[in-house]
């Protein structure tokens, strides 16, 4: 290939002619032969030369490729050569069983939402995963679950391999600062992310809140004199879910009493047990976190009137005049025609990369495959399989013959058949990544934290736990290290995901009694797949009432009942986004958000389509089912989301805020008043109702 020929190619295509020399080489290369051999290195200073050979290897070594360094006796400068020793990145035989490979497959689609997504998806190919939509992955197995936070990742990763991070945190106190710490553990507790391990700053132990953690999460430097990993290091042993065991605060399950008007708050009244009514008001016990009790009043105009002191917290009322305060302050944002949104873009260079060596992996390892059925396998349009083809073999040919012992290789496409042809020993899967493996394992975890899938599924789900810690050393205290909790549920909410996993493994219909926010109806669905977002449970269905597929609150089911009745729907391929956060709303209206610094977690739960960060803010663009809907969620968070655009939803939406208001000030004094004359007069004829008896 004439130097003067050469064409800009990309990143990951370099990346392949890299890889491609490294492995064709059996006494390695110095970096000089490299620099005279691969096009993007030529004609770079040494220092420019230097930082794109270290950005390379770095790159590989992200990926789980480790390049060998070894001087040749023979050599009588001694110089230094490198070369990738592909035997040694072979994947280990796992022995994975026909039901655990499935479960691959649906770990991989239950953290397919996140930046794990990707990783995950490689890893469960590779290991003999089909996609989670082919027929042979039961409809009763199957779970989507919420996203982790994006600085899940890299605390996890720095878990695993032990390296301390650095962090800017926001305090409980609002008090900003930048923390170093030796993570030890991450794990998720009543729908909370935690990071337990060694305070470097302060001393000691130290747990945060990753809904805290402001930014991006950096590996940190730290001096040899700190001593960080005698002082700091992990104990021996360490157990992340012990750790979230020992969690005691005030998010703790209590009785609260809550006043509702009339036609509002259904989810409320049906969980709760009926104390008064009268005057259009009803006062109901609910159990529950208190902090998310009063989010969910000032969500839909109620107030909470006891017991005792709690009364005169007036909290939710508060976030809802603080909601209307913080939509008038802002006014419409007169930036936002100027704002310039992202996407994501294209995939980063080492997401390509990771594909199309996976992509190679598997056919060289099983031999030719159909183009089409690896782009169902790795759940992207054949297009994306066409391009890392091209990629693979661009990278593949931008270097010239760098010895004469190099092995051979070639790209053959044969109408829709691809075939890689190699030496023999190139003919075996590759090892999946750290980040791939340990993405899957937490897809794992998720799914065994999801009530109401079928035994056979948590088995296969402990199984390769178990096996796949095996295909890395840093995954040996996996399961120490990182934890996923189930959450705090009521008997009935665990009882009726037992119910209705058993209906989608059976294919039934089934019928109940639901209460959403606005009143309680009568219902007949066609389970599909049981979701569980943050802390919260809940089942997509075929509802034959709306003549589509919806998503149900589990909590927010009354009574249920599996009928004999055969189920008439499946679930489909494609799932709307929702601005609730989980598939299967309504399509709405477009809009920009602001979410602050106490919301921004919330962001992924609402499916954005772009986002941009600024100093204070992020900005979404989502669907919006109603106005009703985002101002039950602006109330909710006392005004740390906002609505940036258009202005006729900022109208709408201000309206709902003073409605919720003006609902919370008559159920606070109707209700206490009805509480009072409830405590003096405990036989006056108040209409004091219990659920139970409504049944």
């Amino acid at each position: 290939m004439s130097k003067s020929n050469i064409k800009p190619v990309s990143p990951a295509a370099k990346a392949v002619g890299l890889m491609r020399v490294l492995t064709s080489t059996r006494i390695g290369l110095t970096a000089a032969m490299l620099r005279d051999r691969i096009p993007d290195y030529q004609g770079l200073s040494d220092a420019a030369f230097e930082r794109a050979f270290e950005r390379d290897k770095s790159r590989l070594r992200s990926l789980g490729i480790e390049l060998t360094v070894e001087k040749l006796e023979a050599d009588a400068l001694g110089e230094v050569r490198y070369r990738i020793d592909l035997p040694a990145h072979r994947l280990p035989e796992l022995h994975l069983s026909d039901q655990e490979r499935l479960v691959t497959a649906l770990a991989a689609a239950a953290v397919g939402g996140s930046g794990w997504g990707s990783h995950a998806r490689r890893a469960s190919v590779r290991l003999g995963g089909v996609s989670a939509s082919s027929p042979g992955v039961g409809a009763g197995a199957r779970a989507e679950l919420s996203s982790p936070p994006d600085a899940a990742e890299a605390l996890i990763l720095a878990a695993l391999c032990e390296y301390p991070v650095s962090f800017d945190y926001r305090a409980a106190n609002g008090e900003h600062t930048e923390r170093r710490i030796l993570p030890w553990g991450v794990g998720q507790q009543a729908g909370r992310w935690y990071v337990f391990g060694g305070d470097i700053e302060r001393g000691g132990e130290r747990m945060f809140r990753l809904d805290r953690i402001q930014g991006s999460v950096a590996q940190a430097n730290v001096r040899k004199a700190e001593m960080v990993h005698e002082i700091y290091g992990r104990p021996d042993k360490f157990s992340m879910r012990d750790e979230l065991a020992r969690l005691t605060h005030r998010d703790l399950l209590q009785e609260v009493w809550v006043a509702l008007a009339e036609g509002a708050g259904a989810e409320l009244k049906a969980r709760g047990r009926s104390m008064v009514e009268d005057r259009g008001v009803e006062v109901v016990a609910v159990n529950g976190v208190y902090s998310d009790v009063i989010r969910e009043c000032a969500a839909v105009g109620a107030a909470v009137v006891g017991p005792g002191d709690v009364a005169q917290d007036i909290a939710d009322t508060a976030l809802i005049e603080a909601a209307l305060a913080a939509h008038d302050s802002a006014g419409e944002d007169q930036s936002s025609p100027r704002l310039r949104l992202s996407a994501g873009g294209r995939p980063s260079t080492d997401q390509v990369l990771a594909d199309v060596i996976s992509l190679a992996s598997v056919i060289q390892s099983e031999g030719a495959q159909d183009i089409d059925e690896l782009a169902t396998r790795f759940a992207v349009p054949r297009s994306e399989i066409e391009r890392w083809l091209a990629t693979l073999e661009l990278g593949a040919h931008i270097v010239e013959d760098v010895s004469t012992d190099q092995a051979s290789f070639g790209l053959r496409l044969d109408g829709n058949t691809v075939e890689l042809s190699a030496d023999e020993e190139l003919t075996y899967p590759l090892n999946v990544s750290l980040q791939e493996a340990t993405a899957l394992l937490l897809g794992c975890e998720l799914l065994l934290s999801v009530p109401g899938l079928e035994p056979s599924v948590h088995d296969a789900a402990d199984a390769v736990v178990e096996k796949l810690t095996q295909a890395r050393a840093q995954l040996n205290d996996f399961s120490a290290i990182v934890a996923i909790e189930p959450g705090q549920h009521r008997g009935e909410t665990l009882r009726f995901a037992e119910m209705l996993g058993q209906a989608i493994a059976e294919q039934r219909t089934v019928h109940m009694r639901y209460a959403s926010f606005e009143a309680t109806t009568e219902r007949n669905i066609d389970p599909l797949t049981l979701v569980r977002f943050d802390d919260k449970l809940y089942v997509r269905a075929w509802c034959h009432l709306r003549g589509e597929e919806r998503t149900f609150n589990i909590e927010r089911i009354v009574n249920l009942e599996v009928t004999d009745r055969q189920a008439t729907h499946t679930l489909s391929d494609e799932r709307p986004a929702s601005s609730t956060g989980f598939p299967g709303g309504d399509p709405g209206t477009e809009a920009l958000l602001g979410f602050g610094r106490d919301s921004q977690w919330m962001v992924s739960s609402f499916r954005p389509s772009v986002t941009r960060r600024t100093d204070t803010e992020v900005i979404a663009r989502v669907n919006v089912v109603s106005a009703e809907s985002i101002a039950r969620t602006v109330a909710e968070t006392g005004g740390d989301v906002r609505i940036v655009s258009p202005p006729q939803l900022r109208d709408d939406v201000r309206a709902a805020l003073e409605d919720l208001l003006e609902s919370s000030r008559l159920c606070r004094t109707v209700g206490t008043e009805l509480v009072s004359q409830l405590a003096v007069t405990p036989t006056k004829n108040l209409n004091p109702t219990s659920k139970q008896e409504q049944k």
